[in-house]
């Protein structure tokens, strides 16, 4: 039996951004874009001009979220909130229940990475995201 598990390739990742900064190009509020590994690591980051630094700590925190959650950052707040707990209750600093992270997952299912984008409402956010997300799973095997 071989097993072949699926990496996300920082060529893959790069397209991600290329499509997110073209989207984010349409509206002159700036944005911040992480793309992590599926452990949340960062594979890839860029902001904007003039990107305020919060928003620049907050994309990277939204792609971490949703690597290790495996979900979008959005359901988590969510989860967060059905059950009254915060994210600090998991003993992690950098976990956000804000939207703008997705997880970027393989044909199988299982989560390769995520991308977060943050400096606009939240549902700017995850729309931009969306589209690095496509970009990205567009070029998947």
């Amino acid at each position: 039996m071989t097993y072949k598990k699926i990496s996300l390739e920082l060529s893959e990742a790069q397209k991600g951004l290329e499509a997110m900064l073209a989207e984010a190009s349409k509206d002159p509020r700036p944005l911040a874009f992480a793309i992590t590994d599926e452990f949340g690591d960062l594979l890839l980051y860029a902001h904007q001009t003039r990107c305020p630094i919060l928003s620049q700590a907050m994309a990277k925190k939204k792609a971490y979220t949703s690597a290790r959650m495996r979900s979008p950052t959005g359901g988590f707040g969510n989860y967060l909130k059905s059950v009254e707990w915060k994210a600090t209750d998991f003993g992690d600093k950098d976990l956000t229940g804000i939207h703008g992270g997705l997880p970027i997952k393989d044909k199988e299912g299982n989560t390769i990475g995520a991308v977060g984008v943050s400096g606009r409402q939240w549902l700017e956010d995850e729309a931009v995201a969306q589209v690095g997300l496509d970009a990205i799973t567009a070029l998947l095997p």
